[in-house]
Order: C-alpha cells, then sequence, then structure tokens
C-alpha cells in the first residue's frame, strides 16, 4: 500500500516540477512574444509619424513653390506697367492692359493658393506634433515595459534552470520503470499522468467534503471509486481522463480540527 502510494506521490511531485517548467518557459515565451509586439508597434508608430513629417515637408516644398510663382508674376505685371508706359500706339496700350489684368488676376489666384499652403502646413505641423508627441510617450512607456520584461525573462530562466535542477534530482528518487512510464506516457499524450484527487489533508476536512473531484479534469469521481483509490492495492484511474489517481495520506488531526469535529 505506502509503497505504491509513494510511488504515485513521487510522480505526482515530479508531474509538478514539470508543470513549473512549462510555465516558467510560456510565460517567457509570452514576455519574449510582448516586447517583440511593442517592437513591430514601435516601428509602425514611427512609419506613421515619418508619413507625418514628409506631409508637412511637402507643404512647406508646395508654399515655397506657389511663392516662387508669385513672385514671378508680380515680377512680370512690374515690366508690363513698365511698357504700359512707353506703349507706341493704341493697340500696344490695350495690349498691355489686357496682359496687365491678366497677370493681376492670376496673382491673386496665387496669393489665395500660397495663403491655403501656409494653412496645409499649419496643418501637417500640428498633426506631425500630435503624432510625435503620442510616438515619444509609446517608445517612452514601452522601452520601461520592455526593459521589464528583459528582467522577467531572466528571472523565469533562472527560476527554469532552478525547477529543472530540482526535477533532475526528483527523478532519481523515483524508481527507473515507474519513471520511464511517467516520461513516455508524457511523450505520448502531452498530459499529466497522476490526478490527485481533492477530498482534503486530514480526516475531519475528509468528513466534510461532499463530492470527490479529479484534479485534473475536474469530474466527480464516484465514492466507491474513492474507497479502492485508497487502499492502493493496484492502480485505478479516472473514469474521464483515464489519469492514475492519487489520494494523499491523511495528516494527523490537529487540536483544532478535534474540537471542531467535537
Amino acid at each position: 500500500m505506502s509503497e505504491l502510494r509513494d510511488q504515485l506521490a513521487a510522480l505526482h511531485d515530479l508531474q509538478n516540477i514539470d508543470s513549473d517548467i512549462l510555465q516558467f518557459a510560456e510565460q517567457r515565451r509570452g514576455l519574449i512574444r510582448r516586447a517583440q509586439a511593442l517592437e513591430v508597434e514601435k516601428q509602425k508608430r514611427g512609419g506613421t509619424k515619418r508619413e507625418r513629417e514628409e506631409e508637412h515637408k511637402k507643404a512647406q516644398v508646395e508654399h515655397s513653390a506657389k511663392e516662387t510663382e508669385v513672385l514671378g508674376e508680380q515680377e512680370k505685371l512690374e515690366k508690363f506697367h513698365e511698357q504700359l508706359k512707353i506703349a507706341k500706339d493704341a493697340s500696344d496700350y490695350l495690349a498691355y492692359e489686357k496682359q496687365i489684368d491678366t497677370t493681376t488676376e492670376r496673382v491673386g489666384a496665387l496669393e489665395e493658393e500660397s495663403i491655403a499652403t501656409l494653412l496645409a502646413i499649419d496643418e501637417a505641423k500640428a498633426a506631425l506634433d500630435a503624432e510625435t508627441a503620442k510616438y515619444d510617450a509609446f517608445v517612452k512607456a514601452s522601452g520601461e515595459e520592455r526593459r521589464q520584461a528583459g528582467a522577467s525573462v531572466k528571472k523565469h530562466e533562472a527560476g527554469m534552470l532552478a525547477r529543472k535542477a530540482d526535477r533532475k534530482a526528483h527523478a532519481q528518487s523515483i524508481e527507473p520503470a515507474a519513471r520511464e512510464e511517467y516520461e513516455n506516457w508524457r511523450r505520448r499524450r502531452k498530459t499529466t499522468m497522476v490526478a490527485m484527487v481533492s477530498i482534503g489533508e486530514t480526516t475531519e476536512q475528509r468528513r466534510k467534503v461532499a463530492t470527490y473531484s479529479c484534479g485534473e479534469c475536474r469530474m466527480t469521481i464516484p465514492l466507491q471509486l474513492v474507497i479502492l483509490a485508497q487502499a492502493y492495492d493496484r492502480r485505478h484511474m479516472c473514469p474521464s481522463c483515464s489519469r492514475v489517481l492519487y489520494i494523499a495520506a491523511v495528516q494527523a488531526d490537529t487540536p483544532d480540527d478535534v474540537k471542531a469535529s467535537g
């Protein structure tokens, strides 16, 4: 009885160590994925910021081009006015007046367009400033989160190494045949092998448990099966998940337990 119980207890402890190692590994992967996601988001936000910078530069270039165009038309207008003063006849005078009128309209339209490009510069600058502020805030916050994630990754790696050392030491205390069976189970089924039945640790606690459940699949275990499993004459399996049932030995009742039962 005690030999089988001790064997299952040892396997259950080994199983718990393996669970800790897997949890450390999964949490480590999660931290790394989060850090990678933050880097991707940083690149994405940086791209958006660069787009706003390009839009701002483009607006500035368009405004500069309009200003140059306005200056060019104004120079032409001045020349037409000078030519108007020395017009030789009425036809030349009328021609210069027409060119002056056309150019004046052109200058007015260009000045309106120049004002529009100035407004576009202001809008682009506001969008750039807002995006830059969001980017800088994200870089600061994500940088801190990534630093914390990096520190946590190192802690999880240290935890994994420690639990692997515990596993190696604990596995040596288990009978080779039982240990090999456990390893084969894990390789084939990718699940736990031993399920502790939740029935309480002391006699008094067990008296108060209305139903018993498998510690792995949580399905209810019939009372008769619990009684058989506690005998440890042989292994008994959970009817639902087929894991080996393990029921820890009853601890001695404390004075408080005895008092409570009385």
